[in-house]
C-alpha cells in the first residue's frame, strides 16, 4: 500500500506537531496540528486524527487557551468511540475546575 503525497505531508505535520509538544514549543505544535487536521477533513474519526485533536486540545490548555480546548473537546465528545468521549468529558471537567468561567453549563 502506497501513501499519497498529501497523506505523507499530513503524517509529517502530525510528527512535527508531536515533536514540537515534546520540545515545549506549543505555538509551533498548534500550527502543525491544525494544518494536519485541515488536511484530514472528512477523516476526523481516523485514529491519527483523533490523536491529533486530543493533543491539540491539550496544547491549547497548556498554552492558556481554554476556549479553544473546550471547542475541540466538544467535538470529540460526539465521537462514536467511548474512550474518546470519556477523555473529552474528563478534560472538560478539568477545564471547568481550572477555568470555572470558561465552561458554560
Amino acid at each position: 500500500m502506497t501513501s499519497s503525497p498529501d497523506s505523507a505531508a499530513g503524517a509529517d505535520r502530525l510528527k512535527a506537531g508531536l515533536a514540537a509538544i515534546k520540545q515545549g514549543n506549543y505555538s509551533q505544535a498548534v500550527q502543525h496540528l491544525e494544518r494536519y487536521l485541515v488536511s484530514q477533513a472528512g477523516a476526523l474519526e481516523q485514529p491519527d486524527s483523533i490523536k491529533a485533536q486530543m493533543w491539540l486540545a491539550t496544547v491549547y490548555l497548556r498554552s492558556g487557551q481554554p476556549q479553544k480546548a473546550i471547542a475541540v473537546c466538544q467535538q470529540l465528545h460526539s465521537s462514536p468511540h467511548v474512550k474518546v468521549r470519556d477523555w473529552a468529558s474528563q478534560t472538560l471537567a478539568e477545564i471547568e475546575q481550572r477555568y470555572p468561567t470558561s465552561v458554560e453549563t
